[in-house]
């Protein structure tokens, strides 16, 4: 009923949209008369982590005294996250639009529709590393930039933790989440770490559907019956990590090493229950600001000095689980500072 209501409300949210501030009632325009400039955001599922990066986007339309409108499929779906972005096209006062690209060849052409209607849109996540389609996504008006975690930076840094924990020898299950583009980078820089560093760390499993309340279980008594030989348990995402938290130690394996990304309360109880081995927490809050604050300096007429800005990761274990914070909110206030006087020109 709850995701019902969600979809419901979106297309509510879009109907009062339209009606707000676009026509009087003699059918003539008035999207001069709107009382701030709006900046659109469509999301492909509704997700813990990005009602953190909501709250970025908020505080990013506060400080620069725009609107904000927040669109999202209930449920993961790359063509519902499409039909929410090309509506907004049609909204009044949109200046900006920004997704996050589960797909990014799907989102394509919404970007550069808007970008060619002089309404500013880039793309954020799933990046990819070819700096060949960095610069072919910008000389075609898709996205000027892109950014997100380094998954390849972050991955070799799972990667090598955890290689060290094995001694360079070990069994390993992956817990997953696709079609997701992004949680596709972060598998394929652990993979491609191990097998060029660590060639006797074998990856006996990969797990699917693990990012969800009931997927995250279900994926862990999968890992626990079919891969008991299993030495650690690779998490691409947050969810993924919170059902060996209660599934692992109700077997009695308290010898796999979990790794985890980001820092979800789930996480972070795990890491202080020794369950969970460590995490490494993005940056969503930062994400979200950035999603309106870049399409509003490019409005200014600013230009990305580079295609690719890694937001960055913060790493948190038992020594630092209750302090992590200060070092993530000390991270995002200097990208802040680099995207003001390096990033942008």
């Amino acid at each position: 009923m709850k995701k019902k209501l969600v979809v419901v409300a979106v297309v509510i949210a879009i109907f009062s949209l339209l009606s707000a501030c676009g026509q009087n009632g003699n059918g003539v325009s008035q999207e001069d008369t709107c009382e701030k400039d709006r900046y659109v955001i469509a999301m492909p599922v509704v997700h813990p982590y990005l009602t953190i990066m909501n709250q970025g986007a908020e505080q990013a339309a506060s400080d620069l005294g725009v609107e904000l409108i927040w669109l999202s499929a209930a449920d993961f779906n790359v063509n519902k996250q499409v039909e929410l972005a090309e509506s907004s096209l049609s909204m009044p006062c949109v200046k900006g639009l920004s997704v996050l690209a589960a797909d990014p060849g799907a989102v394509e052409t919404v970007l550069q529709t808007a970008n060619e209607m002089d309404i500013m849109a880039h793309q954020m996540s799933a990046c990819g590393t070819d700096e060949a389609e960095w610069e072919r996504r910008a000389e075609e008006n898709i996205s000027a930039m892109c950014y997100s975690t380094d998954f390849k930076a972050a991955g070799g840094l799972i990667a090598e933790k955890v290689a060290t924990m094995l001694g360079g020898q070990g069994k390993v299950v992956i817990s997953t989440q696709q079609p997701d583009a992004g949680q596709k980078e972060r598998e394929l820089a652990f993979t491609d770490y191990m097998a060029e560093n660590y060639p006797d760390i074998e990856i006996i499993g990969v797990l699917n559907d693990c990012d969800s309340p009931t997927g995250t279980v279900e994926c862990a008594e999968n890992a626990i019956s079919t891969y008991p030989e299993m030495d650690a348990y690779i998490a691409t995402g947050q969810y993924q990590a919170v059902g060996p938290v209660s599934v692992f130690p109700a077997a009695g394996r308290d010898d796999i090493i979990v790794t985890a990304y980001d820092d979800s309360p789930e996480v972070l109880e795990g890491i202080r229950k020794g369950v969970i081995t460590f995490s490494v927490a993005q940056q969503p809050f930062g994400q979200g600001y950035m999603m309106v604050y870049l399409n509003y300096l490019m409005r200014q007429g600013k230009e990305p000095t580079q295609r690719f800005i890694d937001t960055g990761v913060t790493f948190i274990d038992q020594d630092n689980v209750d302090t992590y914070m200060d070092t993530m909110k000390s991270n995002w206030t200097e990208l802040k500072e680099q995207i003001d006087t390096e990033l942008f020109k």
